[in-house]
């Protein structure tokens, strides 16, 4: 017997935040926050407070910033050169680090990511092909609603993938590209857009958390998903905005939602940017 079609049950709204306005997109990350710690989702997206950028975050959005400008470079033709890609490394790194505070010497840390960039560069981006750069897609689970999905694709390539370029202290793996809510959501935007991808990637750079001799890593982990798998996003979507829906009812936008499972490695001082100042963290004030 064939499976049951089932019927969504979408809002048509999503909520109004604190200051008023009214929250109108959801993305892969949000949602993802959402189930991993609805009171974080809560703080970051209802009350709109900026959470201090993290020292893991600097290493990767410096790494982002030279893999992008060597793919835009590609896209017109040019190879970019070590010393460019340096540069623009360089540049994302010093515009932003003296608003952070690191765990270990600055130069250690510049030195690490930028290892593991130029491992990147000559391993596997000088194999790609890229179509596209940085593109933003958007799209509705349904025309009358008053609210969007948008995701910024990393990485298109030639042959028809989509790929997403991870920094971190560990490699994804391959539950992660074959079952995971941002690559379906990636795919569900191609295929509502008319231009079904072929595939699924993450460009995984594991940048290490030890000295600057330490080995970077990186890992090309791919995914292929049927158009039944990707037709799993929207429903996913349409439950987060339901249970946005719900608790932004029940408890109003100043909360508090529901915290994170304290045993989740999500719920330490070392992973939230909020554990210092919420109650179920470091502790009522």
């Amino acid at each position: 017997m064939p499976p049951k079609a089932i019927r969504l049950v979408v809002p048509t709204r999503l909520p109004t935040r604190a200051d008023g306005s009214r929250l109108e997109v959801l993305s892969a990350s949000s949602i993802s926050l959402l189930y991993r710690c609805p009171e974080l989702w809560r703080r970051r997206y209802m009350e709109r407070v900026k959470d201090p950028a993290t020292e893991r975050m600097h290493m990767g959005s410096s790494v982002d910033a030279a893999i992008t400008g060597y793919y835009r470079a590609a896209l017109v033709g040019h190879q970019a050169t070590e010393k460019e890609v340096l540069d623009w490394f360089n540049t994302s790194w010093q515009e932003r680090e003296a608003q952070i505070t690191f765990t270990r010497d600055p130069g250690a840390a510049r030195e690490c990511a930028r290892r593991a960039l130029l491992s990147y560069i000559e391993d596997v981006a000088s194999t790609v092909k890229p179509r596209a750069v940085q593109r933003t897609l958007s799209a509705r689970l349904a025309p009358d609603l008053d609210w969007a999905v948008t995701g910024v694709l990393d990485l298109e390539t030639q042959d028809g993938q989509v790929i997403d370029i991870k920094t971190g202290s560990r490699h994804r793996d391959q539950a992660e590209a074959e079952r995971g809510l941002q690559p379906g959501i990636y795919l569900w935007l191609r295929m509502v857009e008319g231009d079904p991808a072929c595939g699924f990637a993450f460009h995984s750079l594991r940048v290490p958390t030890g000295g600057p001799r330490s080995t970077p890593g990186v890992k090309v982990v791919p995914a292929t998903w049927d158009p039944k798998r990707v037709l799993t996003a929207p429903v996913r979507m349409a439950a987060a905005a339901r249970l946005i829906t719900g608790l932004a009812r029940q408890f109003g936008p100043t909360g508090p939602w529901p915290y994170a499972d304290p045993g989740t490695w999500q719920c330490a001082p070392e992973a939230c940017p909020a554990w210092g100042t919420c109650p179920a963290g470091a502790g009522p004030a």
